[in-house]
C-alpha cells in the first residue's frame, strides 16, 4: 500500500480519514463545519464542495486500488496455507516466479 501513498508527505496521508469525513459532511450538508477541509480548499483557491468531490473520488481510487491489492494478498496466504508440501507451494503462480530468482 505504501507505493499508492508514496508520493505524498505522511502528514498528509495521516489526514486523509479526517479529509474523508469532511468530504462527507460537506456531501451530506453543504453548509457543514469541516476546518480540515475548509482551510485546505483555502489555501488552493478552490471550491470547498469540488474539493470534497475530489478527495472522495480519490478516497474511492485508493480503497479500490488497496483492495486489489489486499485480495491479492489474501488469496496468496490462501494458497499457501492449503499448500500440503513444497511441490504444492511452488505451483502457487505469484510464487512461482519468485521462487525462481530465490537462492537454493
Amino acid at each position: 500500500m505504501a507505493t499508492l501513498s508514496v508520493s505524498y508527505p505522511e502528514r498528509e496521508v495521516s489526514s486523509w480519514p479526517q479529509q474523508v469525513k469532511d468530504a462527507e459532511a460537506i456531501q451530506a450538508d453543504e453548509t457543514a463545519t469541516t476546518p480540515l477541509l475548509d482551510a485546505l480548499a483555502s489555501a488552493r483557491g478552490i471550491d470547498r464542495v469540488d474539493l470534497a468531490a475530489r478527495v472522495l473520488t480519490k478516497a474511492d481510487a485508493y480503497a479500490q486500488a488497496s483492495g486489489a491489492i489486499i485480495g491479492a494478498r489474501q488469496r496468496i496466504e490462501d494458497l499457501l496455507e492449503a499448500a500440503q508440501d513444497a511441490d504444492a507451494v511452488g505451483a502457487i503462480p505469484a510464487l512461482r516466479e519468485l521462487l525462481a530468482g530465490a537462492p537454493a
